[in-house]
């Protein structure tokens, strides 16, 4: 079983495992921008970011990904 992805410019054909790894990948990206959104000033500040940098990453939509994180 195959079905075409079409977030991207060009179309991607994922098997049933390789939908299976796209799920996996944004529960990751969910799971850490959850982290970061509660994490305190200090911890934010031992990651070189604000709060406000913080939030605007936790806010992003689970798509919105660096490109190498999606290969």
């Amino acid at each position: 079983m195959s079905a075409v992805l079409t977030l991207t410019r060009k179309p991607v054909t994922l098997s049933a495992s390789g939908w299976l790894v796209r799920i996996s990948s944004a529960l990751t990206v969910w799971e850490q921008r959850r982290k970061l959104a509660v994490m305190d000033d200090h911890q934010l500040a031992d990651l070189g970011l604000d709060r406000a940098q913080a939030l605007a990453e936790a806010n992003r939509p689970l798509w919105d990904v660096p490109a190498t994180w999606r290969n």
